[in-house]
């Protein structure tokens, strides 16, 4: 580990330390500091495609989670810094503020000021409408891990679910693996990114509605695309070298359900969005099926989703224009915890096939192994994944919890 990476993990606990006693002098003893360190490395079985790009980094990561909670239970505090450092000469480094925010609970509603992240989706394979936070593109191609976004949430109770109002201030850019990560872009994606509509802050307003086997939940949301188009950048003799991130202000109107029907789970969520050449939707519809317990009295499922997108010309390419999800879980319900689960994407259009196979189980109290397979195949027609085509990849995570 290097000066540098020491200094800022000192930094990291300082400010953790800091934060969990001024919020305990303000509100009381009831504090609580849970969280992580691991190490994790990438295993990349073929060449690398670009110059320079690593055959196995390792990285040093850290997640602690402080909570403080007043005596009256009314008010909360929740401080979430995540930081990635590099062990060797990649550049797949970094940090976030993934929470920082302040909670008050009356009754029958709520509010929350800071930064915080929510989640909105149902399906299993790709979460299409989850698009209040940006998405941390160097952790994952998918878009799942996602940054901190600046916010003031109003939640009220109704009889039957709650209605959620968000402003929206301040804009994340999406955060993009850089030229010695895997995978990445086949072009370096400049830091200078352009708003053609301006910044103005957001919003969004969400009503969830539950009735017996039902859950559904209806969204709204005003504001900054969280998918970047790619302007491309030249240099003196005219070729393009760079692509340049460009957001448009978008409205997108969404919705997500899951309904249950003992064994079978159908789940579903769709959008419509504005702001491009045309408006278009794009959707996951499928169902969980959960097979009886073994003998041992694990859990098992298995998946199936079709998706689709009609985006037009002149927005970002989609993952997936008309795909079909195929997965399983497992999950031992032993002591260890022991899960496995897995599943496969397969675009019906250009033949792209994306699968991941992730295992995982707890070793004594707080250390936890996590071992996961992504690969790729026939992607050389994929408008998004042409350039991961040498970049499947095993990928070895050991976390210690505290």
């Amino acid at each position: 580990m290097s000066e540098g990476t020491t200094m800022r993990a000192l930094r990291l606990l300082a400010g953790v330390a800091a934060a969990c006693g001024l919020a305990t002098a303000a509100w009381g003893q009831n504090a609580s500091l849970r969280g992580y360190v691991g190490a994790d490395t990438r295993i990349y079985p073929s060449g690398a495609a670009f110059d320079g790009q690593e055959h196995m980094p390792v990285s040093l990561l850290a997640e602690p989670r402080l909570r403080v909670v007043s005596a009256d239970r009314r008010k909360a505090f929740l401080f979430v810094p995540y930081v990635r450092e590099s062990a060797g000469t990649t550049d797949r480094e970094g940090g976030d503020i993934r929470d920082l925010s302040a909670s008050y609970y009356g009754d029958g509603w709520s509010a929350l000021i800071g930064v915080s992240r929510v989640f909105w989706g149902a399906v299993e394979s790709l979460h299409m409408v989850d698009i209040v936070n940006q998405s941390d593109m160097s952790e994952d191609y998918r878009g799942h891990f996602k940054l901190g976004q600046p916010m003031a949430m109003l939640t009220l109770d109704h009889g039957r679910g709650q209605f959620e109002l968000l402003a929206l201030p301040g804009v994340r850019e999406r955060r993009f693996a850089r030229s010695r990560s895997r995978p990445r872009l086949a072009l370096p994606v400049l830091a200078d990114a352009a708003f053609p509509d301006g910044k103005a802050p957001g919003w969004a307003v969400r009503a969830t509605f539950s009735h017996d086997r039902l859950d559904a939940h209806l969204s709204h949301f005003d504001g900054i695309s969280r998918e970047a188009d790619f302007v491309p950048a030249f240099d003196g003799q005219g070729r393009v070298v760079a692509l340049r991130p460009s957001y448009r202000r978008i409205r997108q109107t969404s919705l997500d359900l899951t309904y249950s029907l003992d064994a079978l789970i159908l789940k579903g969520e769709f959008l419509y969005r504005r702001g491009y050449r045309r408006g278009f939707a794009a959707g996951a519809a499928g169902a969980e099926y959960v097979l009886a317990a073994n003998a041992r009295g694990a859990d098992r499922a298995l998946f199936v989703e079709h998706l689709f997108d009609q985006r037009p010309s002149d927005a970002p390419p989609a993952l997936f224009r008309r795909g079909w999800f195929l997965g399983g879980r497992y999950a031992a319900n032993d002591a260890a915890s022991s899960e496995i689960r897995g599943g496969i994407i397969f675009d019906v259009d250009s033949g792209a096939r994306s699968f991941r196979i992730e295992g995982k189980r707890r070793w004594r109290q707080h250390w936890l192994l996590n071992l996961e397979f992504n690969g790729f195949a026939a992607v050389d027609d994929s408008a998004s994944l042409a350039s991961f085509g040498d970049d499947s990849h095993l990928r070895l995570l050991i976390q210690r919890n505290f």
